[in-house]
């Protein structure tokens, strides 16, 4: 099933991995805007709401994790999605902080893109 309303910001510094997954999510019918950082996130943020964000925790410029519980506490972002990502072994504490930031899903890297399809499917159906 297409979804042509949804948008969605991939935060990460990967490039490769932004590509494809703005590939796949383009093919879904997503509507997606890439950022490499948090300060691009900020500047995507200040045009345009999205509805989620998938969003890394180590960025060159700072924590995913408290940059999600900051956007959360602020109403204007407080409805937006966050998924979180992250290619590291995280400890229970740490998938914890990104739940208490108000994370919606956490997502360890390297991504299967059919499998993130399926959970932000999921996301939708329960939004």
């Amino acid at each position: 099933m297409k979804n042509n309303s949804n948008t969605v910001f991939i935060v990460d510094d990967d490039i490769h991995l932004r590509s494809a997954l703005t590939r796949a999510l383009k093919k879904e019918g997503y509507i997606v805007k890439e950022a490499g950082s948090l300060e691009d996130c900020k500047n995507l943020l200040a045009k345009a709401t999205p509805d989620l964000i998938l969003l890394d925790v180590v960025l060159p410029d700072g924590n995913g994790i408290d940059f999600a519980t900051d956007m959360m506490s602020n109403p204007v972002y407080a409805p937006i999605g966050v998924v979180l990502m992250s290619g590291m072994n995280l400890s229970n504490d740490d998938i914890l902080a990104g739940e208490r930031a108000g994370a919606i899903d956490f997502i360890k890297k390297p991504i299967n893109i059919p499998e993130l399809l399926f959970r932000l499917r999921m996301i939708w159906k329960v939004r």
